[in-house]
Protein backbone atom coordinates (compact mmCIF):
# COMPACT_ATOMS: atom_id res chain seq x y z
CA UNK A 1 0.00 0.00 0.00
CA UNK A 2 2.76 2.44 0.88
CA UNK A 3 4.74 1.66 -2.26
CA UNK A 4 1.66 2.23 -4.45
CA UNK A 5 1.03 5.55 -2.75
CA UNK A 6 4.51 6.72 -3.61
CA UNK A 7 4.12 6.18 -7.35
CA UNK A 8 2.08 9.36 -8.08
CA UNK A 9 4.49 11.44 -5.97
CA UNK A 10 7.51 9.99 -7.75
CA UNK A 11 5.86 10.63 -11.16
CA UNK A 12 5.10 14.25 -10.21
CA UNK A 13 8.67 14.75 -9.00
CA UNK A 14 10.02 13.39 -12.28
CA UNK A 15 7.78 15.78 -14.26
CA UNK A 16 8.92 18.77 -12.21
CA UNK A 17 12.56 17.68 -12.54
CA UNK A 18 12.11 17.26 -16.31
CA UNK A 19 10.59 20.76 -16.62
CA UNK A 20 13.44 22.24 -14.62
CA UNK A 21 16.03 20.49 -16.80
CA UNK A 22 14.41 21.91 -19.93
CA UNK A 23 14.19 25.42 -18.45
CA UNK A 24 10.39 25.23 -18.32
CA UNK A 25 8.42 26.69 -15.42
CA UNK A 26 6.44 24.16 -13.36
CA UNK A 27 3.29 26.32 -13.32
CA UNK A 28 0.29 25.54 -15.49
CA UNK A 29 -0.50 27.15 -18.87
CA UNK A 30 -3.14 29.33 -17.16
CA UNK A 31 -0.37 31.41 -15.55
CA UNK A 32 -0.88 34.99 -16.79
CA UNK A 33 1.15 36.78 -14.12
CA UNK A 34 3.62 39.24 -15.70
CA UNK A 35 7.25 39.02 -14.59
CA UNK A 36 8.73 41.60 -12.20
CA UNK A 37 12.11 42.98 -11.22
CA UNK A 38 12.92 41.88 -7.67
CA UNK A 39 16.55 43.00 -7.32
CA UNK A 40 19.11 45.17 -9.09
CA UNK A 41 22.75 45.92 -8.56
CA UNK A 42 23.69 48.63 -8.13
CA UNK A 43 20.62 49.63 -6.13
CA UNK A 44 18.54 52.49 -7.55
CA UNK A 45 20.02 55.98 -7.19
CA UNK A 46 23.47 54.75 -6.13
CA UNK A 47 26.24 57.33 -6.53
CA UNK A 48 30.03 57.19 -6.84
CA UNK A 49 29.76 53.78 -8.50
CA UNK A 50 32.98 52.35 -9.91
CA UNK A 51 33.63 52.65 -13.63
CA UNK A 52 34.33 48.90 -13.94
CA UNK A 53 30.87 48.01 -12.67
CA UNK A 54 28.94 44.81 -13.54
CA UNK A 55 25.17 45.35 -13.57
CA UNK A 56 22.86 42.62 -12.27
CA UNK A 57 19.09 42.33 -12.79
CA UNK A 58 17.10 39.62 -11.01
CA UNK A 59 13.63 38.77 -12.30
CA UNK A 60 10.79 37.13 -10.40
CA UNK A 61 11.05 34.08 -12.67
CA UNK A 62 13.03 32.67 -15.56
CA UNK A 63 12.81 34.75 -18.70
CA UNK A 64 12.76 34.21 -22.45
CA UNK A 65 16.33 35.31 -22.97
CA UNK A 66 16.37 36.71 -26.51
CA UNK A 67 13.26 38.90 -26.13
CA UNK A 68 14.38 40.10 -22.73
CA UNK A 69 17.89 40.99 -23.91
CA UNK A 70 16.40 42.96 -26.82
CA UNK A 71 14.32 44.96 -24.32
CA UNK A 72 17.15 46.11 -22.06
CA UNK A 73 18.77 49.48 -22.66
CA UNK A 74 21.54 51.27 -20.81
CA UNK A 75 21.73 55.02 -21.42
CA UNK A 76 23.87 56.79 -22.42
CA UNK A 77 24.62 54.01 -24.90
CA UNK A 78 28.22 52.76 -24.78
CA UNK A 79 30.38 52.69 -27.90
CA UNK A 80 30.80 48.91 -27.46
CA UNK A 81 27.76 46.72 -26.60
CA UNK A 82 27.45 45.24 -23.13
CA UNK A 83 28.33 41.57 -22.61
CA UNK A 84 25.28 39.67 -21.29
CA UNK A 85 25.21 36.40 -19.32
CA UNK A 86 22.45 34.52 -17.49
CA UNK A 87 22.25 32.41 -14.37
CA UNK A 88 18.70 31.12 -13.91
CA UNK A 89 16.58 34.28 -13.50
CA UNK A 90 19.52 36.63 -13.00
CA UNK A 91 21.01 38.64 -15.88
CA UNK A 92 24.48 40.19 -15.71
CA UNK A 93 25.69 43.03 -17.93
CA UNK A 94 29.42 43.65 -18.19
CA UNK A 95 30.90 46.62 -20.04
CA UNK A 96 33.90 45.77 -22.27
CA UNK A 97 35.41 49.13 -21.32
CA UNK A 98 35.21 51.55 -18.43
CA UNK A 99 32.16 53.72 -17.82
CA UNK A 100 32.25 57.49 -18.18
CA UNK A 101 33.30 59.53 -15.16
CA UNK A 102 30.69 61.75 -13.41
CA UNK A 103 27.84 60.36 -15.49
CA UNK A 104 24.32 59.25 -14.61
CA UNK A 105 23.42 55.93 -16.22
CA UNK A 106 19.83 54.72 -16.68
CA UNK A 107 19.03 51.01 -17.05
CA UNK A 108 15.62 50.36 -18.65
CA UNK A 109 13.91 47.00 -18.92
CA UNK A 110 11.18 47.49 -21.52
CA UNK A 111 7.76 45.88 -21.88
CA UNK A 112 9.15 43.51 -24.51
CA UNK A 113 10.83 41.48 -21.73
CA UNK A 114 8.81 38.27 -21.27
CA UNK A 115 8.84 35.07 -19.27
CA UNK A 116 8.91 31.53 -20.69
CA UNK A 117 5.13 31.53 -21.17
CA UNK A 118 5.19 34.77 -23.16
CA UNK A 119 3.87 37.00 -20.36
CA UNK A 120 5.37 40.45 -20.86
CA UNK A 121 6.27 42.98 -18.22
CA UNK A 122 3.29 45.21 -17.47
CA UNK A 123 5.32 48.39 -17.76
CA UNK A 124 8.90 49.47 -18.32
CA UNK A 125 11.16 49.48 -15.29
CA UNK A 126 14.09 51.91 -14.94
CA UNK A 127 16.72 52.53 -12.32
CA UNK A 128 19.62 54.95 -12.29
CA UNK A 129 23.10 55.07 -10.80
CA UNK A 130 25.97 57.54 -11.13
CA UNK A 131 29.74 57.35 -11.40
CA UNK A 132 29.70 60.87 -9.91
CA UNK A 133 28.32 62.26 -6.68
CA UNK A 134 24.76 63.10 -7.87
CA UNK A 135 21.94 61.66 -10.01
CA UNK A 136 20.49 63.62 -12.93
CA UNK A 137 16.77 64.13 -12.31
CA UNK A 138 15.12 65.52 -15.47
CA UNK A 139 12.14 63.70 -17.03
CA UNK A 140 10.21 63.57 -20.33
CA UNK A 141 6.89 61.71 -20.54
CA UNK A 142 3.99 61.24 -22.91
CA UNK A 143 2.30 58.60 -25.03
CA UNK A 144 2.47 57.06 -28.51
CA UNK A 145 -0.24 55.74 -30.80
CA UNK A 146 -0.48 53.96 -34.15
CA UNK A 147 -3.71 54.20 -36.18
CA UNK A 148 -5.50 55.73 -33.16
CA UNK A 149 -4.49 52.82 -30.91
CA UNK A 150 -2.14 52.85 -27.92
CA UNK A 151 0.48 50.10 -28.10
CA UNK A 152 3.05 48.57 -25.77
CA UNK A 153 6.68 48.08 -26.78
CA UNK A 154 7.06 51.19 -28.95
CA UNK A 155 10.65 52.40 -28.64
CA UNK A 156 11.13 56.01 -27.56
CA UNK A 157 14.46 57.45 -28.65
CA UNK A 158 15.89 60.65 -27.19
CA UNK A 159 18.88 62.36 -28.80
CA UNK A 160 20.84 64.90 -26.77
CA UNK A 161 21.58 67.56 -29.39
CA UNK A 162 25.06 68.93 -29.35
CA UNK A 163 26.76 71.13 -31.99
CA UNK A 164 24.83 69.70 -34.95
CA UNK A 165 21.10 70.28 -34.84
CA UNK A 166 20.20 67.52 -37.30
CA UNK A 167 20.04 63.94 -36.04
CA UNK A 168 20.72 61.15 -38.51
CA UNK A 169 18.50 58.21 -37.61
CA UNK A 170 20.01 56.26 -40.47
CA UNK A 171 23.30 55.85 -38.60
CA UNK A 172 23.22 57.50 -35.14
CA UNK A 173 21.90 55.59 -32.15
CA UNK A 174 19.95 57.48 -29.47
CA UNK A 175 21.39 58.62 -26.17
CA UNK A 176 18.39 57.49 -24.12
CA UNK A 177 15.87 54.72 -24.82
CA UNK A 178 12.70 53.40 -23.22
CA UNK A 179 9.51 51.59 -24.30
CA UNK A 180 5.80 52.30 -23.95
CA UNK A 181 3.62 50.35 -21.53
CA UNK A 182 0.30 48.70 -22.37
CA UNK A 183 -1.44 52.08 -22.23
CA UNK A 184 0.98 53.53 -24.77
CA UNK A 185 2.66 55.67 -22.09
CA UNK A 186 6.38 56.23 -21.57
CA UNK A 187 8.60 58.02 -19.08
CA UNK A 188 12.25 58.89 -19.71
CA UNK A 189 13.88 59.50 -16.33
CA UNK A 190 17.18 60.74 -14.93
CA UNK A 191 18.07 62.87 -17.94
CA UNK A 192 20.77 65.49 -17.85
CA UNK A 193 20.25 69.15 -18.79
CA UNK A 194 20.14 69.84 -22.51
CA UNK A 195 18.07 70.04 -25.68
CA UNK A 196 16.47 66.75 -26.75
CA UNK A 197 14.96 65.57 -30.01
CA UNK A 198 12.63 62.60 -29.64
CA UNK A 199 11.26 59.96 -31.99
CA UNK A 200 8.93 57.01 -31.46
CA UNK A 201 9.72 53.91 -33.55
CA UNK A 202 8.21 50.46 -33.87
CA UNK A 203 11.74 49.05 -33.83
CA UNK A 204 10.93 45.56 -35.11
CA UNK A 205 14.48 44.18 -35.02
CA UNK A 206 15.49 46.10 -31.88
CA UNK A 207 18.68 47.42 -33.48
CA UNK A 208 18.08 51.08 -32.48
CA UNK A 209 18.37 52.14 -36.14
CA UNK A 210 15.35 53.29 -38.15
CA UNK A 211 14.58 50.97 -41.09
CA UNK A 212 12.77 53.35 -43.44
CA UNK A 213 10.75 50.84 -45.44
CA UNK A 214 9.73 48.61 -42.53
CA UNK A 215 9.28 50.66 -39.37
CA UNK A 216 6.62 53.33 -38.62
CA UNK A 217 7.99 56.40 -36.88
CA UNK A 218 6.56 59.38 -35.00
CA UNK A 219 7.85 62.93 -34.58
CA UNK A 220 7.11 65.35 -31.72
CA UNK A 221 5.75 68.87 -32.15
CA UNK A 222 8.94 70.41 -30.79
CA UNK A 223 12.36 69.74 -29.29
CA UNK A 224 12.45 69.53 -25.49
CA UNK A 225 14.76 71.76 -23.47
CA UNK A 226 15.51 70.70 -19.88
CA UNK A 227 17.38 72.99 -17.48
CA UNK A 228 17.42 74.18 -13.88
CA UNK A 229 14.03 75.85 -14.41
CA UNK A 230 12.30 73.12 -16.45
CA UNK A 231 13.14 69.73 -14.92
CA UNK A 232 10.11 67.90 -16.32
CA UNK A 233 8.36 67.99 -19.71
CA UNK A 234 5.01 66.18 -20.01
CA UNK A 235 2.57 65.36 -22.83
CA UNK A 236 5.32 64.90 -25.41
CA UNK A 237 3.20 62.66 -27.61
CA UNK A 238 3.59 60.82 -30.91
CA UNK A 239 1.48 59.56 -33.79
CA UNK A 240 3.44 56.88 -35.65
CA UNK A 241 3.10 56.51 -39.42
CA UNK A 242 4.87 54.64 -42.18
CA UNK A 243 7.20 57.01 -44.03
CA UNK A 244 8.01 57.16 -47.71
CA UNK A 245 11.40 58.72 -48.46
CA UNK A 246 11.78 57.40 -52.02
CA UNK A 247 11.44 59.93 -54.85
CA UNK A 248 8.73 59.22 -57.47
CA UNK A 249 9.73 58.33 -61.04
CA UNK A 250 8.20 58.77 -64.48
CA UNK A 251 8.03 55.22 -65.85
CA UNK A 252 6.12 55.51 -69.15
CA UNK A 253 4.55 57.93 -71.62
CA UNK A 254 2.49 57.60 -74.80
CA UNK A 255 0.37 59.66 -77.18
CA UNK A 256 -3.27 58.56 -76.94
CA UNK A 257 -4.23 60.72 -79.92
CA UNK A 258 -2.78 63.76 -81.64
CA UNK A 259 -3.66 66.07 -78.74
CA UNK A 260 -3.45 63.93 -75.63
CA UNK A 261 -0.48 62.35 -73.76
CA UNK A 262 -0.59 59.88 -70.89
CA UNK A 263 2.21 59.86 -68.27
CA UNK A 264 2.56 56.96 -65.82
CA UNK A 265 4.41 57.22 -62.50
CA UNK A 266 5.47 54.55 -60.02
CA UNK A 267 3.38 56.01 -57.17
CA UNK A 268 0.60 58.42 -56.39
CA UNK A 269 1.37 62.12 -56.69
CA UNK A 270 0.16 65.20 -54.82
CA UNK A 271 -2.90 66.74 -56.43
CA UNK A 272 -1.54 70.29 -56.21
CA UNK A 273 1.70 69.48 -58.00
CA UNK A 274 -0.09 67.49 -60.73
CA UNK A 275 -2.44 70.33 -61.69
CA UNK A 276 0.33 72.91 -62.21
CA UNK A 277 0.92 73.15 -65.99
CA UNK A 278 4.31 74.78 -65.40
CA UNK A 279 5.60 71.39 -64.18
CA UNK A 280 5.47 69.89 -67.71
CA UNK A 281 7.33 70.50 -70.94
CA UNK A 282 6.87 68.66 -74.29
CA UNK A 283 8.95 69.16 -77.45
CA UNK A 284 10.21 67.41 -80.56
CA UNK A 285 13.50 65.79 -79.64
CA UNK A 286 15.23 67.41 -82.61
CA UNK A 287 13.89 70.87 -81.65
CA UNK A 288 14.16 71.23 -77.86
CA UNK A 289 13.52 74.97 -78.04
CA UNK A 290 10.10 74.58 -79.69
CA UNK A 291 7.76 73.48 -76.93
CA UNK A 292 4.23 72.27 -77.55
CA UNK A 293 1.51 74.44 -76.07
CA UNK A 294 -0.25 72.73 -73.13
CA UNK A 295 -3.88 73.58 -72.44
CA UNK A 296 -4.88 71.14 -69.67
CA UNK A 297 -3.58 68.57 -67.19
CA UNK A 298 -5.73 66.14 -65.21
CA UNK A 299 -5.98 62.71 -63.61
CA UNK A 300 -8.97 60.39 -63.45
CA UNK A 301 -10.84 59.98 -60.17
CA UNK A 302 -8.36 59.24 -57.39
CA UNK A 303 -5.79 57.54 -59.65
CA UNK A 304 -3.00 60.08 -59.34
CA UNK A 305 -0.37 57.64 -60.66
CA UNK A 306 -1.49 58.41 -64.24
CA UNK A 307 -1.50 61.99 -65.54
CA UNK A 308 -2.97 63.26 -68.82
CA UNK A 309 -1.75 66.26 -70.81
CA UNK A 310 -3.83 68.04 -73.45
CA UNK A 311 -1.51 69.61 -76.03
CA UNK A 312 -1.55 71.17 -79.46
CA UNK A 313 -1.51 68.53 -82.21
CA UNK A 314 1.55 66.30 -82.44
CA UNK A 315 3.08 65.17 -85.74
CA UNK A 316 2.54 61.65 -87.05
CA UNK A 317 5.74 59.69 -86.29
CA UNK A 318 7.46 62.62 -84.58
CA UNK A 319 9.89 61.68 -81.80
CA UNK A 320 8.87 63.73 -78.74
CA UNK A 321 10.31 64.17 -75.29
CA UNK A 322 8.35 65.08 -72.17
CA UNK A 323 10.08 66.58 -69.12
CA UNK A 324 8.50 66.94 -65.69
CA UNK A 325 9.70 68.93 -62.69
CA UNK A 326 8.53 69.85 -59.18
CA UNK A 327 6.11 66.93 -59.04
CA UNK A 328 5.83 65.41 -55.58
CA UNK A 329 4.44 62.18 -54.20
CA UNK A 330 1.92 62.12 -51.36
CA UNK A 331 4.76 62.12 -48.81
CA UNK A 332 6.25 65.27 -50.31
CA UNK A 333 9.23 63.64 -52.07
CA UNK A 334 10.19 65.50 -55.24
CA UNK A 335 10.46 63.72 -58.60
CA UNK A 336 13.73 61.88 -59.15
CA UNK A 337 15.87 64.00 -61.51
CA UNK A 338 17.32 60.81 -62.99
CA UNK A 339 13.89 59.61 -64.14
CA UNK A 340 11.88 62.72 -64.96
CA UNK A 341 11.86 62.46 -68.78
CA UNK A 342 10.39 60.12 -71.36
CA UNK A 343 10.30 59.69 -75.16
CA UNK A 344 7.20 58.88 -77.22
CA UNK A 345 6.08 58.83 -80.85
CA UNK A 346 3.52 61.39 -82.00
CA UNK A 347 0.35 60.34 -83.79
CA UNK A 348 -1.95 62.13 -86.19
CA UNK A 349 -5.00 60.19 -85.01
CA UNK A 350 -7.93 62.34 -83.82
CA UNK A 351 -9.72 61.89 -80.51
CA UNK A 352 -12.85 59.80 -81.24
CA UNK A 353 -13.50 58.34 -77.77
CA UNK A 354 -16.73 59.52 -76.17
CA UNK A 355 -16.83 61.39 -72.88
CA UNK A 356 -17.74 59.23 -69.85
CA UNK A 357 -18.68 59.89 -66.24
CA UNK A 358 -16.49 57.88 -63.86
CA UNK A 359 -18.63 58.37 -60.76
CA UNK A 360 -20.60 60.95 -58.81
CA UNK A 361 -20.91 62.15 -55.24
CA UNK A 362 -23.50 61.33 -53.96
CA UNK A 363 -23.71 57.98 -55.73
CA UNK A 364 -26.77 56.93 -57.71
CA UNK A 365 -29.61 55.80 -55.38
CA UNK A 366 -27.60 56.66 -52.30
CA UNK A 367 -29.69 57.17 -49.16
CA UNK A 368 -29.11 59.08 -45.93
CA UNK A 369 -27.25 61.82 -47.80
CA UNK A 370 -26.39 64.74 -45.45
CA UNK A 371 -28.45 67.89 -45.87
CA UNK A 372 -25.29 69.92 -46.34
CA UNK A 373 -24.00 68.18 -49.46
CA UNK A 374 -22.46 69.28 -52.75
CA UNK A 375 -22.95 67.37 -55.98
CA UNK A 376 -19.71 66.33 -57.71
CA UNK A 377 -19.26 64.76 -61.14
CA UNK A 378 -15.96 63.10 -62.08
CA UNK A 379 -15.31 62.88 -65.84
CA UNK A 380 -12.88 60.70 -67.79
CA UNK A 381 -11.51 63.76 -69.63
CA UNK A 382 -12.24 67.51 -69.76
CA UNK A 383 -15.79 68.30 -70.90
CA UNK A 384 -16.69 71.49 -72.70
CA UNK A 385 -17.39 73.64 -69.65
CA UNK A 386 -19.98 76.07 -71.00
CA UNK A 387 -22.24 73.33 -72.29
CA UNK A 388 -22.08 71.45 -69.00
CA UNK A 389 -22.87 74.45 -66.81
CA UNK A 390 -25.97 75.32 -68.86
CA UNK A 391 -27.20 71.71 -69.06
CA UNK A 392 -26.71 70.61 -65.44
CA UNK A 393 -29.98 70.31 -63.50
CA UNK A 394 -30.59 69.41 -59.85
CA UNK A 395 -34.29 69.08 -58.96
CA UNK A 396 -36.25 67.91 -55.95
CA UNK A 397 -39.10 65.40 -56.10
CA UNK A 398 -41.55 68.23 -56.96
CA UNK A 399 -39.44 69.09 -60.02
CA UNK A 400 -38.33 72.34 -58.36
CA UNK A 401 -34.77 73.28 -59.42
CA UNK A 402 -32.19 73.80 -56.68
CA UNK A 403 -30.31 77.08 -56.83
CA UNK A 404 -26.59 77.10 -56.26
CA UNK A 405 -23.08 77.85 -57.50
CA UNK A 406 -21.15 75.85 -60.09
CA UNK A 407 -17.37 75.56 -59.93
CA UNK A 408 -14.52 73.39 -61.20
CA UNK A 409 -12.14 71.69 -58.77
CA UNK A 410 -10.08 70.64 -61.80
CA UNK A 411 -10.72 70.33 -65.54
CA UNK A 412 -12.46 66.97 -64.94
CA UNK A 413 -14.24 67.53 -61.59
CA UNK A 414 -17.45 69.61 -61.66
CA UNK A 415 -19.02 70.71 -58.36
CA UNK A 416 -22.46 72.17 -57.69
CA UNK A 417 -22.90 73.86 -54.28
CA UNK A 418 -26.54 74.44 -53.25
CA UNK A 419 -27.26 77.88 -51.80
CA UNK A 420 -29.01 76.34 -48.79
CA UNK A 421 -29.42 73.02 -47.00
CA UNK A 422 -31.23 70.28 -48.85
CA UNK A 423 -34.65 69.23 -47.55
CA UNK A 424 -35.00 66.31 -45.15
CA UNK A 425 -36.16 62.91 -46.47
CA UNK A 426 -36.32 64.17 -50.04
CA UNK A 427 -35.34 62.45 -53.28
CA UNK A 428 -33.31 64.60 -55.67
CA UNK A 429 -32.43 64.04 -59.30
CA UNK A 430 -29.32 65.11 -61.22
CA UNK A 431 -29.73 65.40 -64.99
CA UNK A 432 -27.24 66.04 -67.79
CA UNK A 433 -27.83 66.25 -71.51
CA UNK A 434 -26.07 67.52 -74.63
CA UNK A 435 -22.60 67.33 -73.04
CA UNK A 436 -19.44 67.13 -75.17
CA UNK A 437 -15.73 66.87 -74.55
CA UNK A 438 -13.28 69.44 -75.90
CA UNK A 439 -12.90 67.37 -79.12
CA UNK A 440 -16.70 67.54 -79.62
CA UNK A 441 -17.30 63.88 -78.72
CA UNK A 442 -20.67 63.54 -76.97
CA UNK A 443 -21.29 61.96 -73.57
CA UNK A 444 -21.43 58.17 -74.07
CA UNK A 445 -24.86 58.22 -72.41
CA UNK A 446 -26.67 60.93 -74.32
CA UNK A 447 -28.98 61.46 -71.33
CA UNK A 448 -27.49 61.00 -67.86
CA UNK A 449 -29.58 60.86 -64.69
CA UNK A 450 -29.02 59.80 -61.09
CA UNK A 451 -31.06 60.18 -57.91
CA UNK A 452 -30.30 60.27 -54.19
CA UNK A 453 -32.32 60.67 -51.01
CA UNK A 454 -31.46 62.84 -48.04
CA UNK A 455 -31.56 61.65 -44.46
CA UNK A 456 -34.24 62.30 -41.86
CA UNK A 457 -33.11 65.36 -39.91
CA UNK A 458 -35.01 64.10 -36.84
CA UNK A 459 -32.48 61.26 -36.54
CA UNK A 460 -29.56 63.68 -36.19
CA UNK A 461 -27.76 64.73 -33.05
CA UNK A 462 -25.18 67.38 -32.26
CA UNK A 463 -21.81 67.66 -30.54
CA UNK A 464 -20.46 70.79 -28.85
CA UNK A 465 -17.38 71.68 -26.89
CA UNK A 466 -14.45 74.02 -26.64
CA UNK A 467 -10.88 74.10 -27.91
CA UNK A 468 -8.43 75.28 -25.25
CA UNK A 469 -4.72 76.03 -25.61
CA UNK A 470 -2.82 76.21 -22.33
CA UNK A 471 0.06 78.24 -23.71
CA UNK A 472 0.73 80.59 -26.63
CA UNK A 473 -1.14 79.44 -29.73
CA UNK A 474 1.08 78.46 -32.70
CA UNK A 475 0.32 80.17 -36.01
CA UNK A 476 -2.36 78.45 -38.07
CA UNK A 477 -6.04 77.54 -38.06
CA UNK A 478 -7.48 74.95 -35.69
CA UNK A 479 -9.13 71.98 -37.39
CA UNK A 480 -11.61 70.01 -35.26
CA UNK A 481 -12.38 66.50 -36.52
CA UNK A 482 -15.24 64.21 -35.49
CA UNK A 483 -14.94 60.66 -36.89
CA UNK A 484 -17.40 57.78 -36.60
CA UNK A 485 -15.68 54.74 -35.11
CA UNK A 486 -17.16 52.08 -37.42
CA UNK A 487 -16.91 54.06 -40.68
CA UNK A 488 -14.03 55.67 -42.56
CA UNK A 489 -16.48 57.66 -44.69
CA UNK A 490 -18.46 59.43 -41.95
CA UNK A 491 -16.29 62.29 -40.81
CA UNK A 492 -17.07 65.88 -39.87
CA UNK A 493 -14.58 68.75 -39.90
CA UNK A 494 -14.79 72.32 -38.68
CA UNK A 495 -12.15 75.05 -38.97
CA UNK A 496 -11.86 77.78 -36.33
CA UNK A 497 -9.22 80.50 -36.32
CA UNK A 498 -8.87 80.90 -32.57
CA UNK A 499 -9.45 78.76 -29.47
CA UNK A 500 -13.08 78.74 -28.41
CA UNK A 501 -16.39 76.96 -28.74
CA UNK A 502 -17.41 74.68 -31.63
CA UNK A 503 -20.63 72.94 -32.65
CA UNK A 504 -21.35 70.08 -35.03
CA UNK A 505 -25.11 70.45 -35.44
CA UNK A 506 -26.08 67.66 -37.90
CA UNK A 507 -24.39 64.43 -36.88
CA UNK A 508 -25.55 60.90 -37.56
CA UNK A 509 -26.14 58.77 -34.44
CA UNK A 510 -23.33 56.49 -33.34
CA UNK A 511 -20.03 56.47 -31.48
CA UNK A 512 -17.32 58.96 -32.42
CA UNK A 513 -13.73 60.00 -31.72
CA UNK A 514 -12.73 63.67 -31.64
CA UNK A 515 -9.40 65.36 -32.22
CA UNK A 516 -8.03 68.76 -33.17
CA UNK A 517 -4.78 69.94 -34.75
CA UNK A 518 -3.10 73.23 -35.59
CA UNK A 519 -2.95 73.49 -39.39
CA UNK A 520 0.30 75.45 -39.67
CA UNK A 521 0.72 75.03 -43.44
CA UNK A 522 -3.05 75.44 -44.13
CA UNK A 523 -3.28 72.27 -46.25
CA UNK A 524 -6.22 70.90 -44.17
CA UNK A 525 -4.19 67.82 -43.34
CA UNK A 526 -2.58 66.88 -40.05
CA UNK A 527 1.16 67.07 -40.74
CA UNK A 528 3.05 64.25 -39.00
CA UNK A 529 6.40 66.03 -39.43
CA UNK A 530 9.50 65.08 -41.39
CA UNK A 531 12.58 63.16 -40.33
CA UNK A 532 15.35 64.65 -42.45
CA UNK A 533 15.46 67.55 -42.80
CA UNK A 534 13.68 67.71 -39.47
CA UNK A 535 10.24 69.34 -39.43
CA UNK A 536 8.17 69.08 -36.22
CA UNK A 537 4.70 67.55 -36.35
CA UNK A 538 1.70 69.86 -36.21
CA UNK A 539 0.36 70.11 -32.63
CA UNK A 540 -2.66 67.92 -31.97
CA UNK A 541 -4.89 66.74 -29.16
CA UNK A 542 -7.54 64.04 -28.76
CA UNK A 543 -10.61 63.65 -26.60
CA UNK A 544 -9.87 60.77 -24.20
CA UNK A 545 -13.26 59.03 -24.37
CA UNK A 546 -15.67 57.68 -26.97
CA UNK A 547 -18.39 60.22 -27.80
CA UNK A 548 -21.98 58.91 -28.05
CA UNK A 549 -24.30 60.78 -30.43
CA UNK A 550 -28.05 60.25 -30.10
CA UNK A 551 -30.96 61.48 -32.21
CA UNK A 552 -32.32 64.93 -31.23
CA UNK A 553 -29.75 65.21 -28.45
CA UNK A 554 -26.71 67.46 -27.94
CA UNK A 555 -23.59 65.84 -26.53
CA UNK A 556 -21.87 68.67 -24.64
CA UNK A 557 -18.55 69.52 -23.01
CA UNK A 558 -16.31 67.77 -25.54
CA UNK A 559 -13.31 69.88 -24.61
CA UNK A 560 -10.15 69.50 -26.68
CA UNK A 561 -7.17 70.77 -24.71
CA UNK A 562 -3.72 71.48 -26.17
CA UNK A 563 -1.40 70.91 -23.21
Amino acid sequence: MKIKGLIPLISLSLILFSCAKKGMPPGGPEDKIPPRIIFTFPSPDSTQVGTDLEIEITFSERMERKKTEESIFVSPLPLVPWELSWHKNRLSLRSPGTLRMKTTYVVTIGTGASDLRGNRMKESYSFAFSTGDFIDSCQISGEAQIQEKKEAGISIWAYLLKDEVETHLFKDKPDYVTQTDFGGRYNLQNLRFGRYRLFAVRDKNRDLVWDIEEEPIGVTTQDVILDSVILKSENINFILAQRDTIAPSLVNCQALDRGKIRLDFNERLQRESILNLDNYSVHLQKSPGEKLELSSVYFQGDNSKSVFLVTEDTEQGGNYQVLVSDLRDESGNEIDSASNSCLFWGTGLPDTIGLTILYTQPKDREINVPLKSDVKIFFSEPPEKKSLKSNFILKDENEEPVKGISLWESDVVFTFMPDSLLSSMTTYKVKLKDIYDISNNPLSDSFFEISFTTLNKDTLGSVSGEVKILREKPKGSIVVVLKKIDSDEILYEKVIEEPGEFLFDMVLPGKYLAKAYIDKDKDKKHGFGEIFPYIPAEPYTTFPDTIPVRSRWETEKIDLIFK
